[in-house]
């Protein structure tokens, strides 16, 4: 050919498509990464929408409640209205959430009749991401929510408020959230008042024990020479803690029976007729292998004779022999004596290892969080002892009871038990023969309990030595209102070695512990009082939906009055909800 080229046939031209490819899928990849861009921001948009709706849902209950409280004139807003709205809507969905712009919030209220209707309606603005590349800088949503109340409350409410304050509560926020939940239910029953007539409040924090002994008459309690007889704030001196009431082993299946002898469950309080009286709870002192090393020796008492009371009483007697062996007792004249051979024997303090080394006791103060660690300083009889509760009243501020919301803590290192907690919820509601308060005399009454926790049954009692403290730490370290695993309260079993006997004996006693509570929540719906359930992260998996399932049962309603929340945002919706319920408000739409 001419000047040597080489002309390639026009067919094989047209086959050769390498280049081509890539400039088409170079084409193609355009539309799928725009594509891709709005699924992503799509998705990002619905969440915002769905978090939107439930801050206006939870900032109109508040509204119409404040309308309640201070009415504006005509179908004017009131005072204190739209900055209620305001407050709910930043704290339910800060302006930091995906970035989201809200603009200002369109409240409208109507009055007719004996009834109030509060609109409102937000109007917000999601930033895209790769929509911009499509000339989209951000996606608008909208929320609308309508409530509705009567201008009165026709009963009056008695609530009692029973809080999960375990160490688990200090993860995922709990604590805090906890804390805002309250106040915010505080808000929507009181507003800006301090007071209100026909409201009465109480609370119980609890772990794995519960701290209302002191409300109790004296003569409904057992006497612990140098212990009940100090005040709180002594060192020596008891906090108010108790152990469960005497119980039976073998219940019946039927939660719908409290059965004979049972006396953890039920309103029956210590000291009725027929049931002993309370049994202060009194941690014993021992090396505690409970999720952290804690060195828990003290001095039994300030002098040698409230020390000889202390370590025998039950069942401090049981523990310091099951740990420290049976050659710490005396006798009466003063001989060394086997505490289990001679019956007339007492377990004294001198006669317990190193015990002149002990310290002095610390005051334990459940208002200040202890270190999540190994070593904190605790050394005292009340380890672990929550604050004390509150029982129903009327009078109580609202200062006040944010003031006792503030101070709760989440106390670390043993576990969660709820049916002593659930049980004394109840019989601070129910017996207002002993527990007292000024109720109005003209109008009906609603109770209600709302139970809220973070956590299955469990303590921390493993029934093992453990091999990784030196020295090794004994068994049975974790107290709880039923005492130790070892004293088996409510299962007549052993940890064997190993551990699949481990995970059979915590079954055994999650399961005995759970009929319990569901026992005491049918006891409770029998007489009438509302019970509202709320979980907070409870994790996925068997045990969890067992958790799940059991407060869904002990709710008044499964699906109105049980609430599974999976975050901090959740939490205070429920409680917001909660309280728009107990006075009378409601969501139209």
């Amino acid at each position: 050919m001419a000047g040597g080229i080489k002309r390639r046939p026009l067919r094989a031209l047209i086959r050769d498509t390498q280049g081509s490819t890539y400039a088409l899928l170079a084409a193609a990849m355009i539309p799928m990464i725009g594509f891709a861009g709005i699924g992503l921001d799509l998705g990002r948009t619905y969440l915002a929408s769905s978090r939107l709706q439930s801050s206006v849902d939870a900032a109109v209950l508040a509204a119409v409640r404040m309308e309640q409280l201070h009415p504006g004139v005509g179908n004017a807003a009131g005072p204190n209205t739209v900055e209620t709205v305001r407050a709910f809507l930043n704290a339910n969905m800060p302006t930091n959430f995906m970035g989201v712009t809200q603009q200002n919030p369109i409240v409208s209220v109507t009055r007719a009749g004996e009834e109030i209707t509060v609109n409102l309606v937000v109007n917000a603005d999601v930033p895209t991401s790769l929509m911009r590349a499509f000339g989209f800088q951000h996606l608008p949503i909208t929320a609308q929510a309508t409530g509705v109340a009567g201008k009165t409350l026709p009963r009056a409410v008695e609530a009692m408020l029973v809080l999960d304050v375990t160490g688990s509560m200090d993860s995922n926020g709990g604590m805090v959230a906890l804390r805002a939940s309250v106040k915010d239910f505080l808000t929507v029953v009181y507003g800006n008042n301090q007071t209100r007539k026909n409201f009465g409040i109480g609370m119980i924090p609890y772990n794995v024990i519960v701290n209302v002994g002191r409300l109790l008459p004296a003569n409904r309690v057992q006497q612990i020479n140098g212990f009940t007889t100090r005040p709180a704030n002594d060192v020596y001196g008891w906090k108010g803690c108790l152990y469960a009431d005497p119980t039976v082993r073998a219940l019946s299946s039927d939660i719908n029976v409290i059965d004979a002898n049972a006396f953890d469950m039920g309103k029956n309080l210590p000291g009725d007729t027929g049931v002993a009286r309370a049994n202060p709870f009194m941690y014993p002192p021992l090396r505690v292998d409970s999720f952290h090393e804690q060195d828990n020796r003290y001095r039994l008492g300030a002098t040698i004779a409230e020390a000889i009371t202390a370590a025998n009483h039950e069942p401090m007697r049981t523990a310091l022999i099951r740990r420290y062996g049976t050659n710490i007792c005396r006798t009466a004249g003063g001989a060394d004596a086997d505490c289990l051979a001679d019956t007339e024997s007492f377990v004294h303090p001198e006669r317990l290892p190193d015990y002149g080394t002990w310290p002095e006791p610390v005051l334990y103060d459940s208002t200040v969080k202890p270190s999540n660690s190994d070593g904190f300083v605790s050394k005292s009889p009340n380890y672990v002892c929550p604050s004390e509760a509150l029982p129903i009243s009327y009078s109580r501020t609202k200062a006040e009871l944010e003031a006792y919301t503030d101070q709760l803590q989440p106390l670390f290192n043993i576990g969660t038990w709820h049916s002593q907690a659930m049980a004394w919820g109840y019989r601070l509601i129910s017996r207002d023969d002993v527990f007292t308060r000024a109720r109005p005399t003209d109008s009906g009454l609603r109770q209600v309990v709302i139970f809220m926790t973070d956590g299955n049954f469990d303590s921390r009692d493993d029934g093992l030595n453990s091999t990784l403290r030196t020295p090794n730490f004994q068994r049975d370290t974790a107290y709880t209102g039923y005492g130790s695993y070892a004293d088996k309260i409510v299962v007549d079993q052993d940890f064997p070695s190993g551990s699949g006997g481990l995970s059979s004996a915590r079954t055994a006693h999650r399961n005995a512990m759970a009929l319990r509570f569901a026992k005491t929540c049918q006891a409770m719906k029998r007489d009438g009082i509302e019970i509202y359930t709320i979980t907070f992260a409870i994790a996925a998996g068997d045990e969890g939906n067992l958790t799940r399932e059991m407060f869904r049962t002990c709710a008044t309603n499964r699906n109105t009055h049980f609430f599974e929340t999976k975050n901090a945002s959740d939490l205070r919706t429920a409680f917001t909800t909660i309280a728009a319920d107990l006075v009378d408000l409601h969501l139209a739409k």
